[in-house]
């Protein structure tokens, strides 16, 4: 029954990304440009998320469910606030912001998150992003969520006109997911991003999954694959990998691969963490190779309301 109910589901998942594409009336906003050229995706991300490449999703908890995989925010019980800060380093380009989940308190967990972008040079666009979800157990193995998220990325500079020069996004879309315990610590995500098409390489739309499994908080290791719909003027592959190690009962260490084949960019990506009762310290850093090589690097202070 609960593999009928997933499939159900994750159907539905590509069904809303297919009708919002389909009954979209503005330009389609793909890129024929060469891949170096066209921006990368801006969204939320914690220190942790950032680590592990991409091989987080399926596992993911708190407040990196409600940026990555909304259905996993019922994983783990808890109360947590989160704030992140970013610097892509020879951009001279920062961010932060903050987060909050609840998935103790009530049935349904919820979540909300927001943060300010201040960009320069490659990334020459500024705005605020803010995201709001909940998701809930359809039973001990199944779990599926919704987030609403609306983002406002203007570019720094405009022409004679008032037309804005450089990447830029504004208006509300949507994510959803679906996640299945298939065993005890082994996970399977089905995921839609932005499944209502802001035609922006900034805010892509996507959809994919991921596998993950976990053994006591102790071990993670997990794979991600996405599919994006509307950057380019063809389907293109993202993927990667992630290893979470928790030593001393305390302290992460974390490694992954992030590999985006559209613009042929491949990136590194490592973090440390401590772990504590009442709070978490966490910094990551991702280093991408090929025709970028941005250097971003990420801290996220963790509290857990006891």
């Amino acid at each position: 029954m609960l593999p009928r109910a997933a499939t159900a589901l994750a159907l539905a998942v590509l069904a809303v990304a297919a009708t919002a594409r389909a009954q979209t009336e503005a330009p389609s906003g793909v890129s024929s440009a060469p891949p170096a050229t066209v921006p990368r995706e801006d969204s939320f991300e914690t220190a942790r998320s950032l680590a592990l490449g991409l091989g987080n999703r399926a596992s993911t908890w708190g407040t990196g469910a409600l940026a990555g995989n909304v259905a996993n925010m019922p994983l783990v019980p808890l109360y947590d606030l989160e704030t992140t800060f970013t610097n892509v380093a020879g951009e001279r380009t920062f961010g932060a912001g903050g987060a909050i989940v609840d998935s103790r308190t009530a049935a349904v967990a919820a979540g909300v998150m927001t943060r300010g972008v201040f960009g320069n040079r490659g990334r020459d666009y500024s705005g605020l992003d803010l995201k709001a979800g909940m998701a809930m157990r359809l039973g001990s193995r199944l779990s599926a969520g919704i987030a609403g998220r609306y983002v406002r990325l203007g570019a720094n500079d405009k022409s004679e006109g008032g037309q804005p020069i450089g990447p830029h996004a504004k208006g509300f879309t949507l994510d959803a997911a679906v996640r299945l315990t298939i065993t005890e610590g082994f996970h399977v995500a089905v995921i839609g991003e932005n499944l209502v098409d802001r035609h922006s390489p900034l805010v892509p739309q996507r959809v994919g999954g991921g596998i993950a499994y976990g053994w006591q908080r102790v071990v993670d290791i997990g794979f991600d694959l996405l599919t994006d719909l509307s950057t380019f003027d063809h389907a293109t592959i993202l993927l990667g990998t992630g290893l979470e190690v928790v030593a001393l009962d305390k302290v992460p260490l974390r490694l992954g691969y992030r590999g985006d084949l559209g613009r042929d960019v491949h990136a590194l990506t490592a973090g440390l963490g401590y772990s504590h009762q009442k709070i978490s310290l966490a910094f990551s850093i991702r280093q991408e190779f090929g025709s970028y090589g941005e250097t971003i690097l990420q801290l996220s202070f963790l509290g857990h309301v006891p």
